[in-house]
């Protein structure tokens, strides 16, 4: 038997054998990743671009161009001073039906500012059609042209006493998104609920009172990555093997500016004054409004802040379109902006381009990226003119009536919970949403060579 008590002396080495000593644990739990943050699906909710939808997929209407130019299908000779040249109509010019822009009697202007006037179209052979256009003065020579070289339609022009031309239709774009659904999961037995932890709560303030809320903490940061992700790199799902299966994604902003949007490239450590004036020049030939959001990864975001340098005003600028007039202190999203050639430019660093398990693993260069994005909004048409005003992005979430599914929170199990017999709880979660985003070509994504 051993006995209860023996001559010896108190020392650390000898009573730490008895596992009477408090460890020394700071009760705290340091977050060195900080909070691991992301940024798009942050700046449309924090915005209050979310609207409700009643279809799993859903549309809109854009106008294309009412006006359109005309290209020549292949090289033509220079016909000489007052002749008439003959274009033969690019395949792009045409329909599938063969129909096409430019009509008799247009006055088209050539891309050395010669004019002149269409006098016939020979459709003998439909899908292409010839052109002829003579100079209006005689003394002018039209040139060569170029195949793919481009003519404008400035005017027309017609003799007294003649009928009216035919006329033109305006065809409408329709594009699609759908939404899709996000589901994540956290677990716990209900013995592992009933431990007590040495940390009390986490190093931004979160509290922690057993480590299972930490994976509450987790749950909700996988569920807002997600919605992120998808929101941003998404592509429709078209795959017939995954169509079996039901599977359903959204349109991510990246893909849909590629899809039709303006796409451009720089050498990083380059960007200049010049790429950005471009840039603008671009957005003004597609009638994108004066307030644009930029989304930018770390290294695009270092070359804005280089290039414009003391430039920026962090805040001070009211945002009117964004919400209520307020600053974007108010708003608590770290935006910087600068304000030139009658544009005004929000700049948004994206810490999830720049996120090693995310956007910036080894191997992806998001890092270099800038998109941007037009932030006006249009009126819903109303007859009453009460319409709502729709943001050119946007997210979606299903509902109806009084359910909708924007985030839908519930415990099941049978430990603390009450809907089984197993021994455990779930915290669930599950969102059905998608992205809106309208007119494409008033977006711009520049990315590293």
């Amino acid at each position: 038997m051993t006995p209860s008590s023996v001559t010896a002396v108190y020392s650390d080495a000898y009573v730490s054998t008895f596992d009477i000593h408090k460890p020394s644990i700071r009760n705290i739990l340091f977050r060195k990743y900080g909070n691991q943050g992301f940024g798009f699906f942050h700046v449309l909710d924090t915005l209050g671009y979310r609207e409700a939808v009643d279809q799993t997929a859903y549309s809109h209407f854009e106008e294309d161009w009412i006006h359109q130019t005309f290209s020549s299908r292949n090289a033509v000779a220079s016909p000489g001073a007052g002749n008439p040249i003959l274009i033969t109509l690019a395949a792009a010019d045409l329909d599938s039906s063969n129909r096409f822009f430019v009509q008799v009697n247009d006055d088209v202007m050539f891309n050395n500012q010669v004019t002149g006037h269409v006098t016939a179209i020979n459709v003998a052979v439909p899908s292409a059609p010839v052109v002829t256009i003579y100079p209006h003065q005689s003394t002018d020579n039209i040139g060569a042209v170029a195949a793919g070289d481009t003519m404008i339609i400035y005017s027309d022009a017609w003799a007294e006493g003649t009928a009216q031309p035919a006329g033109h239709v305006n065809i409408p774009i329709k594009y699609t998104f759908n939404c899709k659904i996000t589901k994540v999961t956290n677990e716990a037995t209900g013995s592992e609920m009933t431990n007590r932890i040495w940390v009390d709560y986490m190093s931004d303030g979160q509290k922690l009172g057993a480590w299972f809320w930490k994976g509450q903490y987790d749950a909700d940061y996988e569920m807002a990555a997600r919605i992120d992700g998808a929101l941003m790199f998404d592509r429709p799902t078209t795959n017939a093997a995954l169509v079996a299966l039901e599977q359903r994604t959204t349109f991510g902003l990246v893909p849909w500016v590629r899809s039709g949007g303006n796409v451009d490239t720089y050498t990083p450590g380059f960007y200049s004054i010049v790429d950005f004036d471009s840039t603008n020049e671009t957005l003004d030939a597609n009638f994108a409004p004066n307030e644009m959001l930029e989304l930018l990864g770390i290294s695009a975001n270092i070359e804005i802040s280089n290039l414009f340098t003391n430039s920026f005003d962090a805040g001070s600028i009211v945002y009117a379109s964004f919400k209520e007039g307020k600053k974007a202190v108010d708003l608590n999203i770290d935006f910087s902006s600068f304000s030139k050639n009658g544009r005004t430019w929000h700049f948004k660093r994206m810490d999830s381009f720049n996120h090693p398990k995310f956007y910036g693993a080894p191997g992806f260069n998001f890092r270099n990226m800038m998109v941007m994005t037009p932030m006006d909004k249009q009126r819903d048409a109303d007859p009453s003119g009460k319409g709502n005003m729709i943001p050119s992005i946007g997210m979606r979430y299903k509902a109806l009536g009084d359910y909708n599914r924007q985030m839908k929170v519930w415990k099941t199990g049978g430990a603390k919970a009450s809907t089984n017999q197993t021994d455990k709880d779930e915290m669930n979660q599950r969102t059905e949403f998608g992205s809106e985003y309208i007119a494409s070509n008033r977006f711009f994504l520049t990315e590293a060579l």
